[in-house]
This record gives C-alpha cells, sequence and structure tokens, in this order.
C-alpha cells in the first residue's frame, strides 16, 4: 500500500506528492533506508509493542533508526543472522548477572549519543 498519485487542488502543497519524487533518491540518507530489511525488524519488534495501538509502528521506527545509527548495518554488511543474534546476546546479558551493571553502562553511553546528536543539531 503506496501512498497515493498527487491530486490537484489549486494549492501548493508539498504533502500531497509522493515522497520519491520529492526526495533524491539515490541521496547518501535515503540509501540507508533501502538496506534494512523492515519486515523482518518490524515483526520481531512486534511483540515488544503488543496491545500498545498506533505506537508499535512509531516505536519500531525509532528502535530500527538506532540499530541503523549505531552502525550495526554497516558494520554486520546487512547480515540479519547477526544482528538479531547481536540483539540476543544482549538479552542474554540483561538476563544474568551483570545486568544491573549493562544497563547502567548502556543508559550512560545513550543519553551520551543522545547529547551529541542533539548538540548537532
Amino acid at each position: 500500500m503506496g501512498p497515493e498519485d498527487r491530486r490537484e487542488t489549486g494549492r501548493q502543497d508539498l504533502f500531497r506528492s509522493r515522497l520519491d519524487r520529492i526526495c533524491d533518491m539515490d541521496h547518501a540518507l535515503v540509501l540507508p533506508g533501502r538496506k534494512i530489511a523492515w519486515g523482518f525488524l518490524e515483526g520481531r519488534f512486534d511483540e515488544v509493542c503488543e496491545g500498545k495501538p498506533g505506537r508499535a509502528r512509531s516505536r519500531r521506527r525509532r528502535l530500527i533508526e538506532h540499530v541503523v545509527k549505531a552502525g550495526s548495518i554497516d558494520l554486520t554488511d546487512d547480515d540479519r543472522a547477526t544482528i538479531y543474534g547481536a540483539l540476543l546476546a544482549l538479552a542474554d546479558r540483561l538476563r544474568g548477572d551483570e545486568r544491573d551493571h549493562a544497563l547502567a553502562l548502556w543508559k550512560c553511553k545513550g543519553k551520551r549519543a543522545f547529547g551529541a546528536e542533539a548538540a548537532k543539531e
């Protein structure tokens, strides 16, 4: 189900056109989106977002954006099995004795990264 073609309304409305007609689909910021196996990732993240109508898709997208921003796609040559294995290893670590230490470490690192991104903007 893709976006509809532009309908003439007599107004100059930017958001009525399809994004692929507005954006340069070969731009460096668009290309990583083509590498992502969206269906696979959305299926895996469904379990996390269950029972929250309307929020699941945006939450999945944000989680996937973080996977991409961390460089996981490029560093693993977009190998889904490797990325999934890394996420499973993360979950295993959180089930273990190192849970509190790992959460504190990762939260600190994530906050620093969010702060660095905000400083760039």
